[in-house]
């Protein structure tokens, strides 16, 4: 069962023993050539990265690190077990 972090209950659902998911979103910056990605899931996380596999290795340090500030004290079995979707959109 996976539950969005957004969701009211998240923190109760994450201990029952549900997978509490994070959307990011990632886009490359053509100006600046670097993928940015950031997340309405997780206020603060806001990263840059020349290519998406260091993107990727990023946000598994960063999430854990941003779950542990946003909840004030350290937060048993987290893990930043990162699934990735490919999305194309044609205009």
């Amino acid at each position: 069962m996976e539950y969005p972090i957004r969701y009211p209950f998240a923190k109760l659902m994450s201990r029952l023993g549900a997978t509490v998911t994070i959307e990011v979103q990632a886009n490359y910056d053509q100006e600046a050539k670097v993928f940015v990605a950031t997340s309405r899931d997780l206020p603060g996380l806001v990263l840059e990265a020349n290519g998406i596999d260091e993107l990727k290795c990023e946000l598994g340090e960063a999430i854990p690190a941003l779950l542990k500030i946003d909840h004030k004290k350290p937060l048993r079995n987290t893990s930043a077990d990162l699934c990735y979707r490919d999305h194309i959109a044609i205009a």
